[in-house]
């Protein structure tokens, strides 16, 4: 919405925005804007008392000393409702404006035949500046993947790739340890430069005593595959002093909404409907909230765990659903989610579903992404069954986490970035695991089938 608009127009669209947001703009194609007082004035009529959801004001810099005020001019003005400021001084001399600017900075990209605008500049180009400016920079922090035979994780491999495109300074790292206690895992916590983790089995439910809060999904579920650092607020504690207030670690659990976009995505129908989630680990709690959020009935999910029967009955008393130990009389089955762990036991490489249930063709989840084709979604081909891999749930959950880790502000970057982390990612896990496996997935229809 232009500031040049008559005041009706512009009042008249306001009263009549619904949920709209609005970018309330002013635009000087051949002025810098005036004087720091002309600017502050600039900003105070797009702001509309408060009604403007987003604040833009873009000049024309004639030196540096144009985009220099406006960017000190954004900076200091108080506006009411504290909106966000769009800050753009056009011309090769203003793209310092760009460095500064906080919030949906326009960019160009090296592919693209020319720039939109004068003095547009790319992500990598803002990104290096700012680093050596030191403007924006966030304080490298290491995330920790935390498990038991964790080695092969792709997990590592995944956010040092998003870290690394997103022009973070953040590294992913393995900790793996053998002892059942949880000391090791706290000591970690604590250690300067821990900026969060990436839980696997069998802590998703054994960390849960470690952490200051949840979200609503991880307390429900009662376990958590991603824990965060929650920042602190310095307040004055008397005599000149500062005490930090609140901070801690907040976990949260993103393994139930790749289960639950799935499900989404193919329509499942869930009237008169079965559903069968194998396991008994954090994953398979994660699965059952998935399928009961979904609109599966309490009395349709069944939790089997060939292994440990007694683990699966506890999932399924959490969740008021029902454990069983034999899988052959089960009818009207149209998904089945396999929760084994990614590198578990060696007697569930060759776990497949009996005959009579995998013939009704339901959709076939499997959470494991190593070997890329696992004996049981060899199995759910031959019947006709929809597959999901568990890379493609690795790399949906994993986006999520990234966003938890970044914080609100960076959600919009990761969001537009997951096309092109998901196909790096591919590319690399193809590389690394499946191009020299001596069972023959190297062929090229495998290459192509995983980069689908």
């Amino acid at each position: 919405m232009e500031h040049h608009w008559s005041r009706a127009a512009r009042h008249k669209l306001m009263r009549h925005r619904r949920h709209a947001k609005i970018i309330a703009s002013a635009h000087f194609k051949n002025s810098n804007g005036g004087t720091e007082v002309d600017l502050e004035n600039t900003f105070q009529l797009c702001a509309h008392g408060g009604r403007a959801d987003v604040v833009k004001v873009v000049t024309t810099a004639f030196c540096l000393e144009d985009a220099i005020r406006l960017v000190h001019v954004a900076k200091n003005v108080r506006l009411p409702g504290n909106p966000p400021k769009i800050i753009l001084a056009m011309g090769a001399v203003g793209q310092i404006s760009r460095v500064f600017n906080e919030y949906l900075t326009p960019v160009t990209h090296a592919l693209m035949p020319g720039i939109a605008a004068p003095g547009q500049l790319s992500i990598e180009e803002i990104a290096t500046a700012r680093k050596m400016l030191s403007i924006r920079a966030p304080m490298k922090r290491a995330m920790y993947i935390i498990g038991q035979n964790i080695q092969m994780s792709l997990a590592p491999l995944l956010f040092n790739t998003a870290f690394k495109y997103l022009h973070f300074e953040h590294e992913a790292k393995i900790f793996e340890t053998k002892d059942a206690s949880l000391d090791s895992i706290l000591k970690l916590f604590k250690s300067p430069g821990f900026g969060g983790a990436c839980i696997s089995a069998p802590f998703k439910t054994e960390i849960l005593p470690l952490l200051t809060d949840m979200s609503k999904c991880a307390r429900e579920i009662g376990a958590v595959n991603s824990v965060a650092v929650l920042k602190g607020e310095e307040k004055d504690g008397g005599g000149g002093r500062r005490r930090m207030i609140g901070g801690g670690l907040y976990g949260h659990n993103t393994d139930w909404s790749s289960f639950y976009k799935k499900l989404m995505t193919e329509r499942v129908a869930t009237h008169g409907a079965m559903a069968i989630v194998v396991g008994s680990c954090g994953t398979a709690r994660a699965a059952c909230y998935a399928l009961l959020t979904y609109g599966y009935t309490h009395g349709s999910v069944v939790v089997y765990d060939p292994i440990n029967h007694k683990r699966a009955e506890e999932v399924a008393n959490h969740f008021k659903c029902e454990a069983r130990k034999k899988l052959e009389n089960m009818r009207n089955v149209n998904v089945i989610i396999a929760s084994f762990r990614k590198f578990g036991p060696k007697q569930m490489e060759d776990f497949i579903i009996p005959q009579p249930v995998i013939q009704q063709g339901p959709l076939v989840i499997d959470s494991r992404y190593f070997p890329l084709h696992t004996r049981l979604e060899d199995q759910a081909a031959v019947y006709g069954c929809n597959t999901l891999r568990g890379l493609d749930l690795l790399i949906l959950q994993s986006i999520e986490q990234l966003k938890l880790w970044v914080g609100v502000k960076h959600w919009a970057m990761v969001e537009s970035a997951a096309p092109v982390i998901d196909r790096a990612v591919r590319h690399l896990f193809y590389e690394k695991f499946v191009k020299n496996s001596a069972k023959g997935d190297s062929s090229d229809y495998s290459k192509k089938q995983l980069l689908q």
